[in-house]
């Protein structure tokens, strides 16, 4: 028996043969495929039929997208600085750690951070720019800076009238003059793969944040909201009221339904399973 995501590529086949059958180049059983395309719908339907609440926690959209804040620099910077910090609780170190570990296999950064004495700052003045989170710790002589790029570029700063510089390179510069004898560790976060930046960073991605969030199970409201912004950030799924109304009433002959997102719902719920 085929898997749902072999028959899926098969329908894929079917489509450009479908393609083909207007252009009168073949012959084509619509029937067939009709058929084809409401067993996967009701096999995926069979196995949702069990997550319906968890279905609709997945659907729903966050506070900060309902406020458009999806991709807002300030906005994530903001969040992760809560996020990062202990002051409203108690697991800021524990993400800020976890999410350092993704890339960078430091001990003494860890047992560092995990000592709870760092200060987080956002839009730190520095010459000719601004650090969207600085991370020091002055008992324990380290710092992390996060450069944050959602959509903006890694901006070019004018030092005169013939030299120019980018902000990464400056950060860097000012960071290691002024901090000589501290563990510095620099972090440029992307939502895009970017390929040419200041080899003195580290580069994470928006995936590796997520990973990092998702992976905390803590009750907090601010938290599971942005668990379910960066889900949605990057894995963005249409129609999610049509979805959950779909899914509510097993229509499997509703042609807006994207047999691609159910199959997404399905791996997510899975994933899920295994956390909660």
């Amino acid at each position: 028996m085929k898997s749902i995501q072999e028959e899926i590529n098969l329908i894929n086949v079917f489509k450009l043969l479908i393609k083909n059958a207007n252009q009168k180049i073949i012959m084509f059983d619509f029937d067939g495929f009709t058929k084809l395309r409401e067993k996967i719908i009701q096999e995926i339907l069979e196995s949702l039929s069990t997550k319906k609440e968890l279905l609709k926690d997945i659907l729903k959209p966050s506070t900060f997208e309902l406020m458009a804040h999806n991709f807002r620099e300030n906005t994530h910077s903001n969040i992760l600085k809560y996020l990062f910090l202990n002051s409203q609780h108690n697991f800021g170190s524990i993400l800020l750690g976890n999410f350092i570990e993704k890339k960078i296999k430091n001990s003494i950064l860890i047992e560092s951070i995990n000592k709870k004495k760092y200060t987080i700052e956002r839009e730190k003045p520095v010459s000719n720019g601004r650090i969207d989170l600085f991370i020091i710790d002055h008992e324990n002589k380290f710092l992390i800076l996060i450069e944050n790029k959602l959509l903006a570029k890694i901006a070019t700063k004018d030092i005169n009238e013939v030299e120019a510089k980018d902000q990464l390179e400056l950060y860097y510069n000012y960071i290691t003059k002024k901090f000589p004898s501290y563990l510095k560790t620099f972090i440029l976060l992307s939502y895009y793969t970017i390929t040419n930046f200041h080899d003195q960073y580290y580069l994470f991605t928006y995936l590796e944040l997520y990973e990092a969030v998702r992976d905390l199970i803590q009750n907090d409201t601010s938290l599971k909201e942005y668990q379910k912004l960066l889900r949605n950030l990057l894995y963005p799924i249409k129609n999610k009221a049509e979805i959950l109304n779909f899914l509510n009433n097993h229509d499997v002959e509703n042609k807006n339904i994207s047999i691609s997102d159910l199959y997404y719902l399905k791996t997510l719920t899975n994933e899920y399973k295994t956390k909660n």
